[in-house]
């Protein structure tokens, strides 16, 4: 595309600040600071850009320096990026970047993207202050896009954020990174602040604008809550500002210009305001736990994976060959990332696919691991979960056999990243309404539903309903507890749950009509260590598994249905490393395992036609 090189002179940029209300509790005051004017870039019907200069755009005043004809032939979207980057998105789904500094960079010619992005439209497709693309893809989707470039190659990851954004969205802007205003077809308000490198939504569906926003025919976005709007009908230009939480600068909407026609395409320098001292997501510190529990689950064939971090911080997998055989196991250590820690969560999508996440002690980011094919191998890559959260991940599929993963900040609240669709990718991060809760906690499948049971920061132990992102009322289990619950869910639905007072020994409470004792009841008197395992055995009776002093683990038995346990015996006499974790398999029989010094996998299990008591194996390659 040809395009003509104007030199004349653009003022200098020079940054002027005004406080932002705010109901932030961080200790430096947000501001907003802005160029001294903000680029807005015109492009008319006849294909001719114009740089329009608009000076203090964070008080809206009715104040325009010279306009400047800077360009022709522009027939395909504009877009306006960071740092003076500008996008044309020709019709043939070729992106090519541009940079105006008072003049193009590098005579004019543009630096060609990618090819065959197709399927957008320039109401639908936007540019934050970070340079991050956010559209609403063919498929109805909002889709986020970081393009990258390496000497003189670019590449580019893609995310889905959302599904159904066309369905309800007709236009959609940023203003500030990952603020995204999205107007529904009603004429509606409403925004999402999207935190990339965490991969969260900080923000998520607040309405902010009832009725009345279809007048306008284009917007165009400098950055820190600062935008302008097109009027089509009466030809005026608004300047508006979201100051964020809900409000507006008391003047927004003002007009600042007239004679803006409809057909008129704008798009402004994305990053001519900022918010400075925002409070954004920090990555918490992670404990490096080498030694934390395994994870296990059957796949659809019947056999058993276990999951682990292994001494050195890899994440390594290893799998039954036969079936009720649990001393020939198949290890695939995942090369790549060597930082792990803790407890890897695991669960099965919709095609029987396993997935395994697990936290990173270097970076606090969650990463995992799919089956490329089911029961077969593994995917060569990583998948990024981010999350920026200080212990472990829970995954648990929902009833439309969606993965679910549940993590716990480190200012005690619960975030929830579901997967969009079958089998599909994994949305954002959304934040639940708790708080107070510590990282030992419990989230089961409890017949359709998901319940969580978490010790919080003062020791209680509560039970709660899960349902998408909102959370049930709490219900009081007990005081006093130590580590993470263990719990079950009996056939008609009561939870039961096993925890660890102070004195070592493990207690219980059984729900009854939604409600819990509040007192704990013992099971024997044996001192033990960590966390206890529990579950439910096909035939509806508990076992239990703990570590004891004297790192032996520990088995005790549930004599009758709602009844009490035998004694705690020594079902495998080794010596553990970690604690033990528990599987009841699809034919109702319970295995144990756990690990030893040295690193391998010890199982206490029953085999089914064999013996009636538990039979013990350690794994060997």
């Amino acid at each position: 595309m040809r395009r003509l090189l104007w030199t004349a002179a653009v003022t200098a940029v020079t940054a002027t600040t005004l406080s932002v209300a705010t109901t932030s509790t961080a200790t430096a005051a947000e501001t907003l600071q802005c160029d001294t004017s903000a680029a807005i870039y015109l492009r008319k019907p006849d294909t001719s850009l114009t740089l329009y200069q608009h000076n203090e755009p964070e008080v809206g005043t009715h104040d325009w320096q010279t306009q400047v004809g800077i360009g022709h032939t522009w027939d395909g979207i504009t877009l306006g990026g960071p740092d003076g980057v500008v996008y044309e998105l020709t019709p043939e789904g070729q992106l090519n970047r541009f940079r105006w500094n008072g003049g193009w960079e590098n005579g004019g010619v543009s630096d060609t993207v990618i090819t065959g992005w197709t399927g957008w439209s320039r109401d639908t497709l936007v540019v934050d202050s970070l340079g991050d693309f956010y559209g609403i893809a063919p498929d109805g989707a909002l889709h986020w896009r970081r393009y990258t470039k390496n000497g003189s190659t670019w590449s580019y990851q893609d995310r889905t954020l959302a599904t159904g954004w066309a369905a309800r969205y007709n236009m959609i802007w940023t203003s500030g990174n990952g603020t995204i205003f999205a107007r529904s077809h009603d004429g509606n308000l409403f925004v999402h602040v999207y935190h990339a490198a965490s991969q969260r939504w900080l923000e998520n569906d607040r309405q902010i604008g009832w009725g009345g926003w279809n007048k306008f025919t284009d917007v165009a976005s400098v950055g820190g809550g600062v935008f302008y709007a097109i009027d089509g009908g009466t030809r005026l230009l608004k300047w508006y500002r979201y100051t964020g939480n809900g409000t507006w600068a008391h003047d927004a909407g003002k007009d600042i210009g007239d004679g803006w026609y409809g057909d008129w395409q704008i798009e402004g320098k994305s990053d001519a305001c900022r918010i400075v001292g925002a409070t954004l997501p920090q990555r918490p510190a992670v404990a490096a736990r080498l030694d934390a529990p395994n994870s296990a689950i059957q796949g659809s064939d019947g056999l058993v994976t276990f999951f682990y971090v292994n001494a050195a911080g890899g994440l390594t997998a290893a799998k039954q060959r036969y079936p009720n055989d649990y001393s020939s196991l198949t290890y695939q250590p995942f090369v790549g990332h060597q930082k792990y820690t803790g407890t890897p969560g695991v669960g099965a999508s919709e095609d029987g696919k396993l997935h395994t996440v697990a936290n990173s002690y270097d970076d606090a980011a969650f990463r995992g691991r799919a089956q490329a094919v089911r029961n077969g191998i593994w995917q060569p890559g990583e998948i990024a979960h981010d999350g920026w959260m200080p212990g472990d991940v829970a995954v648990v599929p929902d009833a439309n056999k969606l993965l679910n993963l549940y993590a716990v900040d480190s200012a005690g609240a619960l975030w929830r990243r579901a997967q969009l669709t079958a089998n599909g990718e994994f949305g954002p991060w959304r934040k639940l309404p708790t708080s107070g809760l510590t990282s030992d906690f419990t989230v089961l499948r409890n017949g359709a539903a998901i319940d969580i049971v978490a010790r919080f920061t003062d020791n209680s132990v509560r039970a709660a309903r899960l349902a998408d992102d909102s959370v049930g009322a709490w219900r009081a289990v007990g005081a006093g507890a130590t580590g993470r619950p263990a719990v079950v869910a009996h056939y008609n639905n009561d939870l039961q749950v096993f925890v660890r007072l102070p004195n070592g020994v493990v207690h219980t409470q059984r729900e009854s009509a939604g409600a819990f004792p509040n007192t704990w009841t013992a099971v024997g008197t044996l001192a033990t260590t960590g966390s206890p395992a529990a579950v439910l055995r096909g035939g509806g009776m508990v076992e239990l598994a703990a570590r004891g002093t004297d790192n032996k683990v520990y088995q005790a038995s549930q004599l009758v249905p709602v009844g009490g346990f035998g004694g705690w015996d020594v079902k495998f006499d080794a010596e553990t490393a970690t604690d033990p974790i528990g599987l009841t398999l699809s034919d109702g029989n319970p295995i144990f395992t756990w690990r030893g010094p040295q690193g391998d996998i010890l199982t206490s299990y029953l085999n089914p036609g064999t013996a009636a008591d538990y039979q013990a194996a350690t794994a060997r390659r």
